[in-house]
């Protein structure tokens, strides 16, 4: 490690062996961490995987969502061939590029070697960066794109970073909204308003393509605020998916933005100098604490929290310039060894869908229906993707389309029992209740609903009905944008 520093410092050819080095050593982290699990990671694994294998066998996507994160995992694929492989091969390459991002950025603006190597260290180390990862691909590549937006800010490469702004809007909505809150912070005061108007032209073009931006889109911020604060780091922990090591990083890493936050008002106040540098991580930092935000599984406030691990290597620049240089390696070296046991944090029996149960339930529905007789399955989400991807039946988890004749749709129930659900059948129709599990039944559409019709006074029934994870809801228009089934 110590060699490796050196020479990170004294020879450019080396800096990019350095760097590599690093890569690979993120790659594997995560891979390894990745391939605790025979299935596709997260609870959105199979999505991309559906995706991919759409593009692969048919020429097309399932779904119309645009976004960048599809063709490269299509690429990976290509020389991969094994779509639950490949899924986590791109994933590991996104994380190695992380770490060289950082590696790359840090470097760039404090000169200091042995700083930047800290920061990559952490890439490298993070169990939220794993956790991340796995649930959230295309937002970790928009996060790519946007570190390289906040690089080429710094260094006044405006071209560059309006390149990597519309890379990252055509990768994910909300890390591009957040590109161009830092091209106006950066640009407002040091460039003429005619750069302004053009960026400004240029990026509201991209917006117009098809999936891209949306009015619609701020439904999505329905009912995720409250008028009760809380603390995010504490609340977050509530939740109870972190543990152990990965609880540290969060208590470690939200008492140094706090302090980062306290340093940078009183500098502020000092000097009176505003440095777009220092100020980039304070707008994150106040994303990730924002105490009004609702903290829940999936909630807006929940997926801005988990960004917390990719800004603590940057506000450590700040926090360690000071720090003799022997310190600096010191932790660096530890941090990277340390990731050898901190990848466990990710567990995947309490962060993914339950895979193999939805493929046995898959199996089943083979077994007992023909895709020829019904044309769509109504499920839940994971579980409709795992239903694309492994059978020859369509699926959608959200209610019917009104273009859609029921007649040929199956409806998985879940969260209510076959006996309970027979009670509302009539005799003719109660045979067409199959059981796949425990928690789950499947039926015909129009059987499910002539339960419904039966059951409409029994409010402990519509709780089960509310309460299980049945699509019930149409599409949202923010979602559709004029997409078929």
């Amino acid at each position: 490690m110590m060699i490796m520093i050196w020479y990170l410092k004294n020879n450019t050819t080396t800096l990019w062996i350095g760097t590599l080095i690093l890569f690979l050593i993120s790659f594997c982290v995560r891979f390894i961490a990745l391939n605790q699990t025979p299935y596709a990671n997260g609870w959105d694994g199979y999505y991309y995987v559906m995706q991919t294998h759409s593009f692969i066998e048919y020429g097309h996507l399932k779904s119309l969502d645009y976004s960048l994160i599809y063709p490269y995992f299509i690429i990976v694929t290509f020389f991969i061939s094994d779509y639950e492989l490949a899924f986590k091969i791109g994933c590991a390459i996104l994380a190695g590029a992380l770490t060289a991002v950082t590696l790359k950025t840090i470097s760039g603006y404090c000169k200091n070697m042995n700083l930047a190597i800290l920061g990559a260290s952490i890439t490298i180390f993070s169990p939220g960066i794993t956790f991340f990862l796995s649930q959230f691909p295309k937002n970790f590549m928009g996060i790519l794109f946007l570190l390289l937006v906040a690089y080429y800010l710094v260094r006044k490469r405006y071209l560059l970073a309006v390149l990597f702004i519309i890379l990252s809007i055509l990768t994910h909505r909300l890390t591009g909204a957040l590109g161009i809150i830092f091209l106006l912070i950066s640009m407002i005061r040091s460039i003429s308003w005619k750069y302004l108007v053009g960026t400004f032209v240029a990026i509201t073009l991209v917006s117009f393509l098809p999936g891209i931006l949306h009015f619609t889109d701020l439904e999505r911020f329905k009912g995720e605020l409250s008028i009760t604060p809380q603390f995010a780091p504490l609340s977050f922990i509530n939740l109870k998916i972190s543990s152990g090591i990965w609880n540290v990083e969060v208590i470690l890493s939200a008492v140094l933005i706090l302090l980062y936050l306290i340093w940078f008002i009183k500098h502020i106040l000092q000097s009176r100098k505003f440095e777009i540098q220092a100020f980039l991580p304070v707008l994150m930092a106040a994303f990730i604490l924002f105490p009004f935000f609702k903290m829940e599984h999936g909630s807006m406030g929940y997926r801005f929290f988990l960004l917390l691990p990719f800004v603590t290597p940057f506000i450590m620049v700040f926090a360690l310039r000071q720090l003799a240089q022997r310190g600096v390696v010191l932790i660096s070296l530890v941090l990277i060894i340390s990731s050898g046991f901190s990848y466990r944090a990710y567990n995947p029996t309490l962060h993914d869908a339950p895979n193999r149960l939805y493929e046995q339930i898959t199996a089943t529905i083979q077994n007992h229906y023909s895709s020829k007789q019904y044309s769509l399955v109504i499920a839940h989400k994971s579980l409709a993707e795992i239903i694309i991807y492994k059978s020859e039946f369509d699926a959608l988890n959200w209610s019917v389309p009104a273009h859609v004749n029921k007649e040929h749709v199956l409806r998985v129930v879940h969260g209510i029992p076959q006996r309970i659900l027979s009670r509302y059948a009539n005799a003719e129709i109660k045979y067409l209740i199959v059981r796949l599990n425990t928690n789950y039944c499947i039926v015909p559409e129009s059987t499910w609903e002539s339960i419904l019709q039966q059951a409409a006074d029994d409010k402990q029934f519509m709780e089960l009905v509310y309460n299980g994870n049945n699509p019930f809801v149409a599409r949202p228009e923010y979602l559709l944008k004029g997409k078929g089934i």
